[in-house]
């Protein structure tokens, strides 16, 4: 089961987790350093792959690590991950990537309801006789001038031949 992109056709990269939160869980407090290391790594893995085989032979292949010791370990993270059938996932990693869609869309729904206003708004003016003026309309563009505070002096560093003492000497610097 693949879930929809987030955004630039790409997976979210990334989710937030508060330190704090997971460490204040007993459920966490309780786990050795193998145990808090296996976690990390299932969390992370399911992170990219939304799911991993249930069976720790399967699973030990897929992580590279000992079969014995995830057979070991992976019992202590029930707490951590909802098993159905053949995959084990991550509920809470989920519900997570939910709200990071859902966010998505809602952004996505707000900039098509903006550029749909903005499209009345601008047929509604036309239709009136009024002149919008447009971003590419060039006629509403004007011509920067250059600094005059150094009349008839030139702002280039310095010309050929001439030092950058002499350059100093005829500019007003603040220093």
């Amino acid at each position: 089961m693949s879930l929809p992109k987030i955004s630039q056709g790409r997976d979210a990269p990334a989710f937030q987790e508060y330190a704090a939160s997971m460490m204040s869980r007993m459920e966490y407090r309780l786990l050795n350093l193998s145990q808090r290391g296996l976690l990390y790594t299932l969390r992370l893995e399911c992170w990219v792959n939304q799911s991993l085989p249930r069976d720790p032979k399967k699973l030990a292949i897929v992580l590279g690590l000992p079969v014995d010791e995830v057979a070991t370990i992976l019992p202590y993270l029930s707490k951590f991950f909802h098993f159905n059938g053949e995959i084990l996932t991550c509920i809470e990693l989920e519900k997570y990537r939910e709200h990071l869609q859902e966010k998505r869309n809602r952004q996505s729904e707000g900039g098509k309801e903006s550029r749909r206003r903005f499209k009345e708004k601008l047929a509604s003016t036309a239709n009136n006789g009024v002149k919008v003026p447009s971003i590419h309309d060039v006629s509403n563009l004007q011509v920067l001038r250059q600094d005059k505070s150094n009349s008839g002096k030139s702002n280039t560093a310095y010309s050929k031949g001439g030092s950058l003492k002499d350059y100093l000497d005829d500019n007003d610097l603040p220093f």
